[in-house]
């Protein structure tokens, strides 16, 4: 498959692997791809998610997702893991955090909203640099109006549900 800055599409081969990938109830994730990979990818996988992504119309960084994109991970009861890197959110990270959790709630998507982080690959903010600071960032989001049963969805709930259906 071609990622975000390759305009290649899926390979017979991508297809086989998810084929198989379908067959074996692995979660298929979707977020380096470009777009081209993307489409061919989720009209087959039956498990998709997007493991650290965020929202283009946030930050139009090459690999965040279009509100297409993110519909159609939705579609097919996928979960958007939301990214960390601070590239990726285009500014403050906790307030662009709450951007996109706000952006896919207002979507209508509050169920398929995860916290995806990335801190194995890549440099993040040191107000989010690691796990030990999701708790601040929980507290942040509580601040800033998310109800607990919301929360506990993005924190916990919608990771687990997404996992105990394979």
């Amino acid at each position: 498959a071609g990622g975000c800055q390759s305009d290649k599409n899926l390979t017979a081969f991508g297809k086989k692997v998810i084929d198989k990938m379908n067959k074996l109830k692995i979660g298929c994730d979707l977020s380096h791809l470009n777009k081209n990979s993307f489409y061919s990818a989720i009209e087959i996988a039956e498990f998709p998610l997007c493991t650290h992504s965020n929202c283009w119309d946030i930050c139009s960084h090459p690999r965040n997702l279009a509100t297409e994109q993110i519909k159609l991970v939705a579609q097919k009861d996928g979960i958007v893991g939301l990214c960390f890197y601070p590239l990726f959110l285009g500014g403050n990270v906790f307030e662009k955090i709450y951007e996109n959790i706000f952006f896919l709630c207002d979507m209508g998507l509050e169920n398929h909203i995860a916290i995806g982080s990335d801190f194995d690959g890549a440099t993040m903010d040191e107000m989010l640099c690691k796990p030990q600071h999701v708790p601040v960032l929980a507290k942040f989001l509580e601040k800033k109006g998310l109800k607990s049963d919301l929360l506990h969805k993005i924190f916990y709930k919608n990771a687990y549900n997404y996992i105990a259906k394979l």
